[in-house]
């Protein structure tokens, strides 16, 4: 259960609208004198890092050429901003960086992701 406004706080939604509709949300409760409900939200993911390449299995075993839709940026994303890059990415599911700077965001997906963050280039799945 996730509260309406904060479908807005997101910085492409509108996070104007969203604080007005929760001190809205707010004040109404306070007049019924309703209890405002406690939400629990989904943790935070955890990020797993594991050396060699980030792809899928074919048979049950690791296959280099087998991945989904992805982002790809040379240069300019260091591991730690590999990370927020893929968070940001609604459809990320792996982040793979390497070399200086270079970094790689997967999707499950099929065709070319539509979502690739500002600097990264869609690339097919294999």
């Amino acid at each position: 259960l996730v509260p309406l406004w904060s479908l807005l706080e997101h910085k492409d939604a509108n996070p104007t609208k969203a604080a007005e509709l929760k001190k809205y949300m707010e004040d109404q409760w306070a007049e019924s004198k309703a209890k405002i409900p406690e939400y629990h939200y989904a943790p935070e993911l955890a990020w797993k890092s594991m050396g060699g390449l980030c792809r899928n299995r074919v048979n049950g075993k690791w296959n280099v050429v087998t991945f989904g839709a992805w982002c790809y940026n040379a240069a300019g994303v260091p591991g730690e901003s590999c990370k927020a890059a893929c968070n940001s990415m609604h459809d990320c599911v792996a982040a793979g960086s390497f070399g200086v700077s270079a970094c790689d965001l997967f999707t499950a997906r099929t065709g070319k992701p539509s979502s690739c963050p500002t600097g990264f280039t869609a690339n097919s799945h294999s």
